[in-house]
């Protein structure tokens, strides 16, 4: 339980009198909703513990008919009001844990809040409104994660457990709030510095700083440091810059000066033009003005009103209960409850507002940009991480080249069964009509294959010369040098096919390897020597297509010769549609033919031919099994890279959130872009494309989702 916080509450509601209202936020309801749980289950309690216990229940039956009761508080607090009315950070640090995975963090104490205002919510219809509704359905979300994580652990639920005599941390606590005389214990969080500011920043010289907390500046401050929790009362002016270590920092006034803390940084107040910059805490402001710098480097930005900030950073939430009039964001998820005009909003995971309109700074930039990284608030990256990031670039292409030729080693092996059926079954034209159908199968999978890694690099340099800041880079090296083994691996496979499955289908394919092989090496050198795209635009993609063409062609002349051959129809629905049965259609009716009564029968089910196309598709199944392989070692390594880049704030990556990257609103203002490329702005209004921009205004309720690198309308 958290033990100061239940105190607090407990003693509003001792000193209670008859007719008052308590008034009470949903954590303060989540703790006294855990605190009578626990206690029920104690048998043996004083006349006055049951009498406080009933006090507390009748206020909790009532607690859900007052007027906004349980609404999150958004803003920060007025000067009436407790620093957990103000921000409920107790309750918002559990829920942050279990966001964030940190399951082994959690303590009974989380638990038991993190429950018992669950029950509140649930219980207290009345209170229930547009902001209880989403609390409540994220506790619901995480405790459902934190319970499935539980029970693969094999585990007790933490904090539900209570000792056989029925003695717990409640019993302390009771008998604490009944000493009317007693003195409080000690608080969780202790205040080490009060500071008034017209005394504390009086002293000092201004000297330069080039760099504040990995972001770049060019300003003259005096600097600060405390070490601790620590309180402000009073303005920092733009000269000052404190430092906070071993905690966070409350301030009473405005900020124009720059304020770095290790944890929660609390402004009863505006900034503007200042920096606050939270290393592993939430920033919460009243408002957040022109010209000022917001980070959260690993939580939540709370705030009621945000007004062209330079930038807005938070690698968890950004909350905005007010509007949004220009400046830069950007967040894992973010949601505004008012109107966005003008600026831009980058996000990776769930973007949330009433709507997007039209400034005199222009529409709106939403860009659904699938990561969050540090260097959208500046921090550059060291060398290692820097490494980290591109081996993940460069496993994302290995795995999607290993797929590539998983895919294709299980086509040649189901083609070498759909052959062998079409032999042992049909074949009007005997083993010859069986051996050109295998070879124009043969020319079909690979030359798919050779398209793909086409398409693939081809679509890759497109984006690389549209980027003229791009030069030779050891990653488009690397990228390179993978699709061009991808085709010396085409072509091995090519060099040992056996003849009788026709060479001048094997010719075509090994020359169409050599033209494309000379093709990458063309853009990689017109790369280098920044000849532009002229190439690619013209020789690369009129090649392509005709070898696009050319397949279309064979395809047609493989259905045609598998429809005439007198196979029943059950058969080539299975040729056809479902090739994975294939192998035991093939079983089968070996085993039926070798048993026949006739001896074209058994000839063919011990044909020399059969057994040529049994070797070469186990030859092809033996290279999934290895593909299969290879790629689950490449998917652990991309995994665990991926998990390292976000555990250190480096990079989080938007398909490791819950829900989709998608931007919705009730209404969208002509003009208003929806991208997936930071970069590019221009567009057309169409349901996917990279790029939409809003033609005419949108008035009802609609989503834009990121779908790979387009964005998607969705209807």
């Amino acid at each position: 339980m958290k033990k100061q916080l239940l105190l607090e509450c407990l003693e509003k509601v001792k000193k209670l009198r008859r007719g008052e209202v308590c008034e009470l936020t949903v954590e303060g309801a989540g703790v006294l909703r855990a605190f009578v749980e626990a206690r029920r289950k104690v048998a043996n309690v004083s006349d006055g513990e049951r009498q406080l216990q009933q006090k507390v229940e009748r206020v909790l039956d009532t607690w859900g008919s007052q007027k906004d009761a349980g609404t999150p508080q958004r803003r920060p607090e007025t000067k009436s009001q407790s620093p957990h009315t103000r921000t409920q950070l107790t309750l918002r640090t559990a829920i942050d844990k279990l966001k964030r995975g940190q399951w082994g963090e959690v303590s009974p104490d989380d638990l038991q809040l993190l429950r018992g205002t669950q029950t509140a919510l649930t219980n207290d219809s009345a209170a229930q409104n547009k902001q209880s509704d989403r609390l409540l359905n994220l506790l619901t979300t995480v405790l459902d994660r934190y319970d499935a994580w539980l029970s693969e652990q094999e585990a007790a639920p933490l904090g539900t457990a209570e000792p056989a005599d029925g003695s717990s941390e409640t019993a302390s606590v009771f008998s604490e709030t009944e000493a009317a005389d007693g003195e409080p214990p000690a608080k969780e969080v202790v205040v080490v510095n009060h500071l008034d500011a017209g005394k504390a920043f009086s002293d000092g010289t201004p000297g330069h700083k080039t760099m504040i907390a990995d972001i770049d500046v060019d300003t003259y401050v005096k600097v600060f440091n405390f070490e601790g929790e620590t309180e402000l009362k009073g303005d920092v002016p733009g000269d000052v810059l404190i430092n906070v270590s071993g905690g966070g920092i409350k301030v009473v006034g405005f900020i124009s000066g720059h304020i770095v803390a290790e944890g929660d940084i609390v402004v009863e107040g505006n900034l503007q033009g200042g920096m606050l910059v939270s290393n592993d805490g939430t920033v919460t402001v009243d408002r957040i003005l022109l010209g000022s710098t917001v980070v959260s480097k690993r939580h939540d930005v709370v705030t009621r009103h945000v007004e062209a900030p330079k930038t807005l950073f938070a690698w968890g939430r950004v909350e905005i209960s007010g509007p949004v009039l220009g400046g830069v964001i950007y967040g894992a998820q973010v949601e505004i409850e008012g109107k966005v005009t003008s600026g831009e909003i980058h996000v990776c995971g769930r973007l949330k507002a009433l709507a997007f309109e039209k400034g005199r700074r222009g529409a709106p930039i939403i860009c659904l940009c699938g990561t969050l990284t540090c260097e959208n608030y500046g921090r550059f990256l060291d060398g290692e991480m820097s490494d980290k990031r591109r081996n993940v670039d460069q496993l994302a292409a290995q795995i999607e080249s290993l797929e590539r030729l998983h895919r294709f080693a299980r086509r040649m092996a189901n083609d070498c069964y759909r052959t062998a059926v079409f032999y042992l079954l049909g074949g009007v034209e005997g083993a010859s009509g069986a051996m050109n159908l295998q070879g124009l199968q043969t020319k079909s999978a690979n030359i798919k294959q050779i398209i793909a890694i086409a398409e693939g690099v081809g679509k890759y340099f497109h984006v690389v010369f549209e980027d003229d800041g791009t030069r030779d880079t050891p990653q488009l090296g690397a990228f390179v040098e993978e699709n061009l083994g991808s085709l010396t691996f085409t072509e091995d496979e090519v060099k040992v096919l056996p003849s009788e499955f026709g060479a001048v289908h094997i010719r075509y394919l090994l020359d169409r390897c050599a033209e494309l092989r000379a093709m990458i090496t063309r853009l990689h050198g017109d790369h280098k020597k920044e000849r532009g795209p002229g190439f690619l635009k013209d020789t690369y993609q009129k090649n392509v297509s005709e070898w696009r063409a050319s397949l279309g062609d064979t395809d047609r002349e493989i259905n045609e010769m598998i429809s005439r051959s007198g196979i029943d129809e059950d058969v080539l629905e299975v040729m056809h549609n479902d090739p994975g049965q294939l192998p035991d259609v093939l079983d089968k009716n070996l085993e039926e033919q070798s048993a026949s009564d006739l001896q074209s029968d058994r000839q063919r089910a011990k044909s020399p031919l059969i057994q040529l196309l049994k070797r070469s598709a186990d030859r092809h199944r033996k290279s999934m099994v290895q593909g299969a392989e290879n790629a689950e070692n490449a998917e652990r390594d991309y995994a665990d890279l991926r998990k390292a880049l976000a555990a250190d704030s480096v990079v989080l990556y938007g398909d490791m959130l819950p829900g989709t990257c998608e931007v919705r609103a009730r209404r969208y203002d002509p003009e208003v872009v929806i991208t997936s490329n930071p970069d590019k702005r221009s567009g057309f209004d169409t349901g996917m494309a990279e790029v939409i921009v809003v033609a005419d205004e949108i008035s009802t309720d609609t989503t834009f989702r990121l779908n790979g690198n387009m964005i998607q309308r969705v209807v």
